[in-house]
């Protein structure tokens, strides 16, 4: 699983060599240095949970002119990221999980409007099980 975070780094460092753009050189050297202590706490054994969110507010709040060198980094992020929500929140309860994500208030107000689209993809979101999913779907619509 860290393979993936560190193939990543790998793939970023790739993409800013192959770069033409100032603005976007300077970006990705942003990224490597948020994802750098996120890979050296991984392989020390640290939870890094709580950092993936920060990683993506950075991705997220910051724009590449040209992606195209960045996109195979982007993949393998998401990859990694998808990963390792699995494996940290494997042992947790669904309440666990929710406050891991910090989604439990968007989730009440979820379930306290019935609104069971909102519901299912939140659920999704911190890795729930299908047939987990259901059941709970099922227990909002009054179904159970």
């Amino acid at each position: 699983m860290h393979r993936a975070l560190a193939e990543a780094v790998e793939l970023f460092e790739v993409g800013l060599a192959n770069c033409h753009r100032s603005e976007d050189r300077a970006l990705a050297e942003r990224y490597l240095a948020a994802l750098g202590p996120v890979l050296a706490a991984a392989v020390l054994g640290k939870d890094v949970l709580d950092r993936l969110s920060q990683v993506e507010r950075l991705f997220g709040h910051s724009w590449l002119i040209d992606q195209v060198p960045f996109e195979p980094a982007f993949a393998k992020w998401r990859e990694f990221r998808k990963e390792y929500e699995e494996f940290a929140v494997r042992g947790m309860t669904v309440n666990e999980r929710l406050h891991a994500f910090s989604l439990a208030e968007d989730y009440d107000r979820a379930v306290a409007a019935q609104d069971v689209e909102a519901v299912k993809s939140i659920l999704e979101t911190v890795h729930v099980d299908a047939d987990s999913i259901a059941s709970i779907l099922a227990k909002i619509r009054g179904d159970a």
